[in-house]
């Protein structure tokens, strides 16, 4: 934030969210934003020395250019922040406290389902020879014997998303003792 309350992000954030590499990060903006941006030089609280900046703005150009172009990361960004704005708006709407710990946890859970439970199943089953169809199908099996809906996990609460990741756990550990996937869904 610079001293007049704007908003920015700056060039290293791009890179430590993996959206762009640091090596070429203006000239990789730059070619999503138009030849007609211009970053800005900041020093902050966060940062001694003046590091390139873009806007708030500007930054929801490029992440969604970014996501388009089929950049994970962007991707992934786009539909946490978006989920998290639904959230807000309807929690608003309906009267229900949502404060700056409430989003900060939202968020967290959401970032690590992604980061966590889904990579290490998708490894199980891609190990066991489950793809396509037969993948989406053991996935749903695994929420059914859950009690969780089959849907989107972007769709769950902060509950239903820790319920998951819990059983994961459990799930990996004894898929790392030895035991086959239908043994253990039966045990969870």
């Amino acid at each position: 934030m610079a001293e007049d309350n704007t908003f920015g992000v700056s060039f290293p954030q791009l890179s430590d969210y993996n959206l762009v590499p640091q090596k070429n990060a203006s000239r990789d903006v730059k070619a999503l934003l138009g030849n007609t941006f211009q970053f800005l030089k900041w020093r902050t609280t966060l940062n001694s020395k003046a590091v390139n900046v873009i806007l708030l703005t500007d930054f929801e150009r490029l992440l969604v250019a970014l996501a388009k172009s089929g950049n994970k990361s962007a991707q992934d960004m786009c539909f946490d922040l978006v989920g998290l704005s639904l959230h807000q708006l309807f929690s608003d709407s309906f009267g229900i406290k949502f404060e700056k710990e409430d989003r900060q946890a939202w968020l967290i859970d959401r970032q690590s389902h992604r980061e966590d439970f889904h990579p290490k199943f998708t490894r199980w089953l891609k190990l066991d020879g489950c793809d396509g169809i037969q993948y989406a199908i053991e996935v749903n099996n695994f929420k059914q014997k859950l009690g969780l809906p089959i849907a989107p996990v972007d769709t769950y609460d902060a509950k239903q998303l820790r319920l998951l990741d819990v059983a994961y756990i459990k799930y990996d550990t004894l898929r790392t003792t030895g035991m086959e996937h239908e043994r253990v869904l039966a045990t969870i």
